[in-house]
């Protein structure tokens, strides 16, 4: 249990900006393992959205409410992922070889394709949130940050680093994981889908990962394997898509 306990401690301080403290025990076992966490972090980082949200509906209209969760939410990942999506617009934006891709990808300046597409993916978040019963949001919130980042295991496990470098700060975390960690990094992961109803649910898993095979083939087939900008990508891809598909069934079906 203490060696889980460290794991856990390494994805925490890897994927959020919650002070764990004890950074001597961040052992090359505990990196390798981290991302196995990353569905509790997903349940940890929706929780806190979604309290945020209940809180401030108190106090504010619903879209003022669904904005202030969306802040805190980047505010407690320190826009982890978000970077990442922003960084593969550029790259896939603007690179014509594998190469290009990637030295873009690892520039730390923002081009256009990284503005718009940050601007379009979080009105897309927000337009679908605030299309959603209240009572629903927070729940879908949860639910979304837990399966988009259960993806980026699937992710990693399936393909390969696409990086000859060794600088890169995500290749310690591009480890493929044991069959038992990702079964059960799986199971925790869409465990969350209780929380709705199981059309939407159901719906919106089946989208999650039809997603995921879409942009994982695309990436592996223009850069030959991972960045650790594509897994961003892909957790930020599969978070809007989940929305809009329950977005979609409450507005069809449930309106």
């Amino acid at each position: 249990m203490k060696k889980e306990w460290h794991i856990f401690k390494t994805s925490l301080l890897f994927f959020t900006r919650i002070p764990v403290g004890g950074h001597g025990e961040w052992e090359q076992e505990y990196v390798d393992k981290a991302t196995s966490y990353l569905p509790v972090i997903g349940l940890l980082v929706g929780s806190f959205g979604g309290l945020v949200f209940v809180g401030s509906t108190y106090l504010f209209p619903q879209t003022v409410a669904i904005v202030l969760s969306m802040v805190a939410t980047v505010l407690l990942t320190g826009a982890f992922h978000e970077d990442g999506f922003c960084d593969a617009c550029d790259g896939f934006g603007g690179g014509y070889t594998k190469e290009q891709r990637l030295m873009i990808m690892k520039d730390s300046r923002s081009g256009a394709y990284a503005v718009v597409g940050a601007a379009l993916l979080l009105l897309l978040k927000f337009s679908a949130l605030t299309s959603l019963p209240a009572t629903v949001i927070p729940l879908v919130f949860i639910a979304g940050h837990t399966i988009s980042r259960t993806t980026i295991i699937w992710f990693v496990s399936i393909h390969t680093y696409a990086r000859d470098d060794n600088q890169s700060k995500s290749k310690p975390l591009a480890k493929s994981l044991p069959l038992s960690r990702i079964i059960i990094s799986t199971i925790a992961g869409s465990l969350t889908l209780l929380l709705l109803p199981w059309q939407p649910a159901i719906a919106g898993l089946i989208v999650s990962i039809i997603v995921f095979v879409i942009w994982s083939q695309y990436v592996v087939k223009r850069l030959g394997g991972y960045s650790g900008d594509c897994l961003g990508a892909t957790q930020q891809l599969v978070e809007v898509a989940f929305y809009l598909t329950i977005t979609a069934y409450y507005f069809n079906f449930n309106g």
